[in-house]
């Protein structure tokens, strides 16, 4: 009885990752979209369209800041680091070179790392956005 379970359980899982199901998931979702906004009054779609489109716009040039940001906050942590470590064989004392080596490492890693994981999160918010936009744009053709 147990294996009979188990068996469902790795099935279900594998098909929760498969490329089929998550096409189908997707293919659902679009259709279901579309629908809403088919039967959706004209105006309505059209505002919804001017917000979405504005939106997708003003989130791409944010983007692209932020990103020029973090390289930059990442060109000058990695040259700040660089002189650090060019320091540290003049360095005697044992304990002072392990605090210099472990802040060098930790202090940009504290500063890189959480900017990094909010624009990984805003890209993928973006690519929704920009796929909701496909949608309504698919609609708009059809509709004319």
């Amino acid at each position: 009885m147990e294996k009979n379970t188990e068996n469902k359980l790795l099935h279900k899982i594998t098909d929760r990752i498969s490329y089929r199901y998550r096409q189908e998931k997707a293919l659902s979702s679009f259709k279901e979209k579309k629908r809403r906004y088919l039967f959706m009054d004209e105006d309505k779609f059209s505002l919804n369209y001017i917000e979405i489109s504005i939106r997708c716009i003003y989130k791409k040039w944010m983007l692209f800041f932020s990103s020029m940001v973090w390289m930059m906050m990442t060109i000058s942590l990695l040259s700040y680091v660089k002189k650090l470590l060019t320091v540290l064989p003049t360095i005697s004392d044992q304990e002072y070179r392990n605090a210099i080596l472990l802040v060098s490492i930790s202090l940009p890693a504290m500063i890189l790392l959480p900017w990094l994981v909010c624009l990984i999160h805003a890209f993928i918010k973006q690519y929704r956005r920009m796929k909701e936009k496909m949608i309504m744009d698919e609609v708009r053709r059809y509709l004319r």
